[in-house]
Order: structure tokens, then C-alpha cells, then sequence
């Protein structure tokens, strides 16, 4: 026999994959646990019991949560759900009297659970391919409108090509019908747009310095139709490039042969490009319109484009801004509005140039879909298929049409879900909806950057009904990223690249509810992040909130109970909590643990002594396994061999009683180091303690660690004592 007394004084690896579990030869495993559910992996290597969630409000129904900080003291969280929309600050939900504050909103709950976002200021704008894009806006503290998003002059999609087919308006302003030459138009155009071009500009002239002209004239120049409208009779020397109004070509002077007056007054009154709003169908090659920018003739033209966005073409599914441009991605097309206007699309300017600042359609490769964009310097989109980084080709000049290039720095693929960005890093969830992907594109290079998967030592985190499905990141107090996955349970990874901590933890809820959305703002007082999320609990839908995980100094009682509530003030032996009425909870009442209490019909409990400050709420379920030990053995590793512990260390921080089981022997550390009386408050202990199992041997050796009561526990180093056989 061999006698070995290893220690494990860090434990940021996290849980890790039973792939991993065997191969000693991997660094991560000396940090890493077997399982860590209810836990949660620490930057400073401790593993510390998960805080409990907070009970808000019953939702009005299945929904999802929407982040929507206005500024760091002023964040919001928006319940979306079927057609309507709810909100929520400094903790709780917005009241109008006795009734929440609630608007009315265009997506059905499945719409709602597929909404793309993306905020600037204090409007929030929302795409689905399904409904014209919408925005919330804020206009009060408690105040809030959801509105259609109307697009100036465009999006417009590629320009006809075939000469043989055409399209005439019966007028060039007005109420108009637009007529196809072949089978057009379907009822889903209604609410969507075309641009017409004129054929040709036929026999209107040319505008030239010095021409005679007269009142009631037309010219052309710079690509648009002027008429006289007064003046001299004969053209200036400056060319009429204006596209609204009356401005003049000269000032009536003469020339140096005394020859003038010169200076017309020209009256703009159409460009090239005429655009029209689709309002009535009425056959596949006719269509009622109204004229938004006056049509430059009723002749047929080959040169049309339709709009981008219709009911029948789809609407964008993704919306960011990007270098002062609203972004819209629909199918593999990503549409940039003007530079410094973001409901503005118009290919052109007032001088009918396609400049840098102007809109552009940018394709990605036909064959992938946009699920999501990211703005930084350049533009980072992620497609079905793989990652895209959108620049300006010339460095020199900026972003826009004509001058943007691509590099393709990774090939994962993704699902439609919100990326997230910490720092130059691009978080996302794969196509497969198993891996999270790190893809640390390069701002200042473009070039192909690595892009490792984060779930690659814990590979079991996304698999099966535990698909990963969307991202909340909480920076501050704790680096942690939480993940909701698709059978309602969540999953949290501690994240500090540059200090190689990546560490992930399953985290179930309590009570067997079910989440069904997750989001994160910053907490009333601006100075930590607060998770958030929805969760399904029998036949209703409670918003919950997790309080912050607290700091080293922080001794005081925390949450550790989920959909709780808590009561201070007069000291009372009463325990109300109506939304867990008939369900069996765990109470701390100043510091007093009562379990496997039931509450009555009413939600309420009468505890047998007086308290001030009680919570009460659902069990969170908790266990931390460690792995196989592997020291010990003088022929080779003990991995699999018989092996017998006789002694335990803990070394714990602000805890409370634990439960360790070992070799099939449960044994309580008394860490308050004396009896527990009934209606006395114990305060959290730091320090070292033992115990002694009186398990059997095995191969396996597993140590676990279990929270009893519903207060905070930290632990710092194991250390078991054990003896190893050599064969």
C-alpha cells in the first residue's frame, strides 16, 4: 500500500467531459471537477455555491426577457411576449396604479422567442423576417412606445436585367397603377416599394451656359429635369444640380461683350429615379401605387428594382449599426443606410452620385443566412455556414459602396442567436447548438484568427436536450457567461481568457421550473451586472432575478434559494410567499435555517420563533464531485485502482454546514464548531476541518460536496488522505 495526501487548491477548470476524465496526461484535469452542479467555478480557483434567484413578478404569460439599459443607472428589462410587452426596473416591474405597464407589440410568441435586437440611445430595434421591422422606444422614465421603423428611399434590390420585361405608371405623381408586361406582382407587395427609372430622357435638352432659353422650358442636368420658372432668357454659367425647389443658374449679369442678361429660374421636377409605395393588388401584372419621389415619365421601363423588404420578399432578420449606419441582413445580403441617417437608403446623392456615404447592399455567399452581426471597427457577421469580417477595402477611405471587402476568419457556422463581445472576442453558439465558439478576429490585420471551442474540455454541456440556445454575459462582479439550454436548464462558464480560465457549471432550478429565457443588465446602482431570466413553473411564468455572487468580505446572508422572496423589518413569526403556496420550501430567518417546510394554500407558513429578515424559497439542488484521484501508486497511476480515504480536508470561506460523501460513507462537517441551537443564528466559518469516513474501498475513491442548508458556502482546497493499492 501507498499512502498519498494530494491536495486540489483550484477548481476554475470546472466541470469537465467524461472524455477528459481519464486523460491524465491534460493539465486542465488538475483544476477540473467531475460534476459542479449549483456551483460556480471562480476566477481565483474557489468554487462557490450558486446564489438563488429572486422572485419579481408572475409574467402574463410564455415569454422571453429583453435587456434595455438606457444608461448604466437606468436599466430595463422588457417582457416580450404574445403581442403585447411588459417592463421592469431597480428591481421590480413598472406599475401604472395597480396594473403593469403594458404596450401593444406586433410578434406573436414565437416571433417574440425569434426577435433580433439591437439598441442605440433610447430606441431599441427590432427584426423578424416575418414582420416589418419595429422599434421600442423609451419617452419617460416609465414610458414606452413599440411603432413601425419607416425606411427612407429604399432598401433596393438588384436593378432588372431583362429588357423584355417592363413596368409603366399611369401618372408621374399622385395615386398611380402601375402596370407589369408579364406576371409581376403578387398580394404580398402591398407595403413594399419600387424605383423606376426612366427609359430615356428623349428630347428634353441638355442644360448648357449661355442657351436662350424661356418660362415654361425644360432641361436636363446632372441626371434630373428642370423646368423655367422666370428669370433671364438666357442660362447662366452655374448648372442646376438642386433636387427640391426653384434656384437660379446665374445671378443676370453680362459677359465681357455685354451680351446678357443671364440667369434662369429653374424648378426641379423629377430625377431619373422615380419611387413608389405599393398600396393595393390587383393582378399579377397591376398594382395600385402612391408616387413617394415624382416618376420621370408613364413610359415603360426595363429599369425598375423592387424594394428588399416586403411581406412577400421577407424583412430583415437582423438589424445592428455599424460606423453610424443601420444595418439590416436579410437571407446572405447585409443593407447599410446612409452614414449619419439611419432611416435613410438612397443609393444616391442630391447630385445623383453613388458616394461612400451612401447606402449600400453588401452580398455575403449566396447559399448562407445572416444569423447574426457584430459591430466593432469592422463588421462581424455570422452566417449558417461561417464567419464573416466586413472592412472598408481602402483603408483611406471610408466604408460604404464601392469600398468594402471581406475575410472569412473562421468556417463553425452558427444558430440565430445574439453574439456576445468581450473585448476583441466574438462569442458565439455554433450551428450545432453544442459548442460556444471564441472567434478572436484580428481589427487591425483581417486576417484568419483562430476560433477554439470553449466547450472542448466539456463537451457534454451542449449535447442532446441540452443544447445551448442563448448568451448572457455578466461581467462585473464575476466574469461569468450564463447559457440558457434548450430543456430549461442553464449553464455558466467563468471566463478570463488572458488568465486561461475557462470553467463551466450546470445550473439546474429549483423546483423543477424551467427557463425559458435569460437576459442581463446592470443593477440599480450601476456598479455589478444582474442576470435575469423567465422560467415556466407549473402552469405559470415567473421573472426572476440572480443577486450578485458576493465578494471575499461580504459575510452577510445572500439569496441562496430560488423564486424567493424576502421580508425585513418587524420581527414576526409569519412566512409569506403566495406564488409557492402548497409547495415545499427552505426558509433562512436571520440566519435560521427551517427545511422541507410546506407552505398552505395562501402561500403562508407560521414559524415557530419571530424573525426579522426571512427568505423563503425552493431548494437549489447542489452537488460537487471531484475527479478520480490518480497519485499514489509506486508501479504507475492509480487511476482505477483500489484506493480507501481515511481522512478528508476541507478548507472553506464564509460557509455553512456540508455534506461530504466518500466510498459510500455521508458524513456532516460541523463548520459552526458547536451545536446548532434551534433558535440561535450561527455566523459562517472560515477555516479548515476533517472528517473521517469509514467507507470502503474502490476504484473510484469520489469525494462529493453537498450544501444542506440555504446559506452561502465557499470552498477553497480538498485535501484527501487515502491509501492506494499497487495492483
Amino acid at each position: 500500500m501507498a499512502f498519498v495526501t494530494p491536495a486540489q487548491s483550484s477548481f476554475n477548470g470546472g466541470e469537465q467531459s467524461p472524455r477528459i476524465l481519464s486523460r491524465i496526461d491534460q493539465s486542465v484535469r488538475s483544476i477540473a471537477v467531475k460534476s459542479m452542479s449549483g456551483w460556480l467555478p471562480l476566477l481565483s480557483g474557489v468554487a462557490e455555491a450558486c446564489p438563488g434567484t429572486i422572485f419579481v413578478a408572475k409574467a402574463k404569460g410564455p415569454c422571453r426577457l429583453i435587456p434595455f439599459e438606457f444608461q448604466r443607472t437606468q436599466g430595463y428589462q422588457i417582457e416580450l411576449g404574445h403581442l403585447y410587452a411588459r417592463f421592469y426596473t431597480n428591481d421590480a416591474q413598472i406599475m401604472d396604479g395597480d396594473d403593469p405597464v403594458e404596450i401593444v407589440t406586433p410578434w406573436t410568441l414565437a416571433q417574440a422567442r425569434e426577435l433580433y435586437y439591437h439598441q442605440s440611445l433610447d430606441v431599441l430595434y427590432c427584426a423578424h423576417r416575418e414582420v416589418p421591422l419595429h422599434v421600442i422606444k423609451r419617452i419617460g422614465a416609465d414610458e414606452f412606445v413599440c411603432e413601425p421603423y419607416a425606411l427612407q428611399n429604399g432598401p433596393l434590390d438588384l436593378r432588372n436585367a431583362d429588357r423584355a420585361v417592363t413596368v409603366s405608371a399611369s401618372a408621374t405623381t399622385g395615386t398611380v397603377t402601375v402596370t407589369a408586361s408579364s406576371a409581376l406582382f403578387a398580394a404580398g407587395d402591398v407595403g413594399g416599394i419600387m424605383e423606376i427609372e426612366s427609359p430615356a430622357f428623349g428630347t428634353i435638352p441638355a442644360w448648357e451656359a449661355g442657351m436662350s432659353t424661356a418660362g415654361g422650358a425644360f432641361c436636363q442636368s446632372n441626371g434630373n429635369v428642370y423646368e423655367n420658372t422666370g428669370g433671364a432668357t438666357r442660362t447662366g454659367t452655374v448648372a442646376p444640380i438642386h433636387v427640391e425647389g426653384t434656384e437660379y443658374d446665374g445671378m443676370g449679369g453680362t459677359d465681357v461683350n455685354s451680351k446678357g442678361p443671364y440667369g434662369a429660374a429653374w424648378t426641379f421636377v423629377h430625377s431619373m429615379f422615380g419611387l413608389v409605395e405599393f398600396t393595393g393588388y390587383v393582378s399579377a401584372t397591376e398594382m395600385e401605387a402612391t408616387v413617394l419621389q415624382t416618376l420621370p415619365s408613364t413610359a415603360a421601363s426595363w429599369r425598375w428594382s423592387f424594394g428588399a423588404f416586403s411581406d412577400r420578399r421577407g424583412h430583415p432578420g437582423v438589424v445592428g449599426v455599424w460606423q453610424e449606419r443601420l444595418i439590416l441582413c436579410k437571407d446572405h445580403v447585409a443593407y447599410g443606410s446612409v452614414a449619419g441617417a439611419l432611416d435613410d437608403f438612397a443609393p444616391r446623392n442630391e447630385l445623383g452620385d453613388i458616394s461612400r456615404d451612401q447606402a449600400f447592399r453588401y452580398p455575403l455567399p449566396s447559399g448562407e443566412t445572416i444569423m447574426w452581426v457584430l459591430d466593432d471597427l469592422q463588421l462581424v457577421a455570422g452566417t449558417d455556414k461561417a464567419e464573416h469580417v466586413i472592412f472598408a477595402a481602402s483603408a483611406g477611405q471610408g466604408a460604404g459602396p464601392g469600398n468594402l471587402d471581406r475575410s472569412v476568419p473562421a468556417d463553425n457556422g452558427s444558430r440565430a442567436a445574439r453574439p456576445v463581445k468581450i473585448g476583441g472576442r466574438a462569442i458565439h453558439i455554433d450551428a450545432s447548438c453544442e459548442k460556444a465558439i471564441q472567434l478572436a478576429y484580428d481589427s487591425n490585420r483581417l486576417l484568419r484568427a483562430e476560433s477554439p471551442d470553449l466547450t472542448r474540455f466539456a463537451e457534454h454541456i451542449g449535447e442532446g436536450d441540452y443544447e445551448l440556445v442563448e448568451m448572457a454575459w455578466l461581467k462585473l462582479p464575476q466574469r461569468h457567461l450564463w447559457f440558457r439550454c434548450e430543456n430549461g436548464t442553464l449553464a455558466v462558464m467563468g471566463y478570463e481568457p488572458d488568465e486561461q480560465f475557462i470553467g463551466w457549471a450546470p445550473r439546474t432550478l429549483g423546483g423543477g421550473m424551467l427557463a425559458s429565457s435569460i437576459s442581463t443588465n446592470t443593477d440599480p446602482t450601476g456598479k455589478h451586472a444582474q442576470l435575469w431570466m423567465s422560467a415556466e413553473a407549473d402552469e405559470e411564468v415567473w421573472v426572476l432575478r440572480m443577486p450578485r455572487v458576493r465578494r471575499v468580505r461580504d459575510s452577510g446572508e445572500q439569496v441562496m434559494t430560488d423564486a424567493a422572496v424576502r421580508r425585513t423589518g418587524a420581527a414576526s413569526a409569519l412566512v409569506s410567499a403566495p406564488h409557492l403556496a402548497g409547495r415545499t420550501v427552505d426558509i433562512c430567518a436571520d440566519g435560521r435555517p427551517l427545511l422541507n417546510a410546506v407552505l398552505d394554500g395562501d402561500g403562508e407558513y407560521m414559524m415557530p420563533f419571530e424573525a426579522e429578515d426571512v427568505i423563503v424559497g425552493l431548494t437549489v439542488p447542489n452537488e460537487l464531485e471531484f475527479v478520480p484521484p490518480v497519485g499514489g501508486s509506486d508501479n504507475g497511476p492509480a487511476l482505477g485502482k483500489q484506493k480507501r480515504a481515511h481522512r478528508i480536508d476541507l478548507h472553506v470561506l464564509n460557509s455553512d454546514e456540508l455534506e461530504v460523501e466518500c466510498q459510500g460513507s455521508i458524513d456532516r462537517i460541523n463548520l459552526l464548531r458547536q451545536e446548532r441551537a434551534f433558535d440561535v443564528s450561527m455566523p459562517l466559518f472560515s477555516g479548515r476541518q476533517r472528517i473521517e469516513p469509514a467507507g470502503d474501498y474502490d476504484g473510484d475513491m469520489a469525494i462529493k460536496v453537498r450544501r444542506i442548508y440555504p446559506r452561502p458556502s465557499t470552498l477553497a482546497i480538498v485535501m484527501p488522505f487515502y491509501e492506494s493499492a499497487q495492483a
